[in-house]
């Protein structure tokens, strides 16, 4: 059979027995590098402000995100299968774990997110557990329809979720239809300029899409909307930016939790595993690695759960199958799980503490006299440093 441009080598059929890591990356080729950082590129700019939204519909601090981004997409290119598949926090699942668990602690809590990363080890396990016993038709008991209205259902609360960010308006408290009156009460004050930088942004998205799906529409828009909040200074008009991400590298640990309360976990660590399975094998489907081959849904079953468990010990929340974001890989070209691992890098190279200049040694060190007088061993390890 020939080899058409851009289709898959053939060997990618071979690849579940003679690579048993990094699959994706079996008959590799160094033209494809440029390829993938391409659609790294692409990902991260769709991933980076989405992970921030998504972290915080949970009730999580942005950086959390980014965590459970970090977690996807490195466990998913080393155990799954799929080589465009985009693993990581998922506006599907949050708001369902995120209902659930604020039955059990306050949300933003200190408890809240020990059980969100306890809940993360609880689905990986089932997930890698219905990778190696083969349990990928389960996605198939849900019909279409329910699938449907179920997705839709959630993408009408995300579309609201974000409405407040569009107008430049506070965020309302209560149930949908509430929020959805009161935004449209107050739309006479929403703040010209943030809602001409969202539909600006969403407009360069749609016309690159129609002109060449190819072309990555959300990085030239986020690097269009960056420049001008930053070279008109729209931040004093009213337009509000994220400013400074704070987060350190994250550890490794167990959520200490005692059994009484891991079991009330059980039933909604189950509902989250089956709608990421569901999700999961959509989404394989929807993007096989190779037109003529079966996706190995058990087998990214495996790199999801991983993905989950992950996340779950360095502190985050489950994580899921993206198909939005599979499909920018898919269009954009990417050829491997390289991809991710771009979209994620410059975010993991920013957690690494920057060795500290004489100058902003000597500036800390007064603005710490300002605010507090320092002890004189303190004082002196200063100056010495300076």
């Amino acid at each position: 059979m020939a080899n058409t441009p851009g289709s898959p080598d053939p060997r990618f059929a071979r690849a579940n027995n003679a690579w048993p890591l990094f699959r994706s990356l079996d008959s590799y080729r160094p033209r494809f590098l440029t390829r993938d950082l391409v659609a790294g590129l692409t990902l991260a700019a769709i991933a980076i402000p989405e992970q921030m939204a998504t972290a915080r519909l949970g009730g999580f601090s942005p950086e959390i995100g980014f965590f459970a981004f970090l977690a996807g997409s490195l466990a998913f290119a080393f155990f799954g299968n799929n080589r465009f598949l985009s693993c990581g926090a998922d506006s599907t699942i949050t708001p369902i774990f995120a209902g659930g668990l604020i039955l059990l602690a306050a949300s933003g809590s200190a408890d809240y997110a020990v059980l969100a990363a306890a809940l993360a080890l609880m689905v990986g396990v089932v997930l890698v557990a219905g990778g190696i016993f083969r349990l990928g038709w389960i996605a198939d008991l849900l019909s279409i329809p329910v699938t449907i209205g179920f997705l839709a259902g959630i993408s009408a609360h995300i579309l609201i979720s974000q409405l407040p960010g569009v107008l430049g308006l506070p965020s309302p408290d209560g149930p949908m239809l509430q929020r959805v009156a009161i935004l449209a009460g107050h739309v006479n004050e929403a703040n010209p300029i943030t809602l001409f930088i969202g539909l600006g942004v969403l407009a360069v998205i749609a016309v690159s899409e129609r002109i060449n799906a190819r072309i990555p529409g959300a990085l030239i828009g986020l690097i269009l909307a960056t420049a001008a909040v930053a070279l008109m200074g729209l931040e004093s008009r009213g337009v509000t930016v994220l400013g400074a991400v704070f987060g350190a590298l994250p550890t490794l640990a167990i959520p200490d939790i005692p059994a009484g309360r891991l079991a009330r976990l059980v039933p909604l660590s189950l509902i989250i595993a089956t709608v990421v399975m569901v999700q999961t094998a959509a989404t394989t489907r929807s993007f096989p690695s190779d037109p003529n081959e079966p996706p190995d849904v058990d087998r990214d079953f495996v790199g999801v759960g991983a993905g989950s468990i992950l996340s779950g010990l360095i502190g985050a929340f489950p994580v899921n199958a993206s198909p939005p974001r599979t499909a920018i890989v898919s269009e954009t070209s990417g050829r491997s799980q390289l991809t991710g691992l771009v979209a994620a890098a410059p975010r993991f190279c920013a957690m690494f503490p920057r060795p500290r200049s004489a100058a902003s040694c000597c500036s800390s060190r007064s603005e710490s006299s300002v605010s507090a007088r320092p002890s004189r061993s303190t004082d002196s390890r200063l100056a010495n440093s300076c």
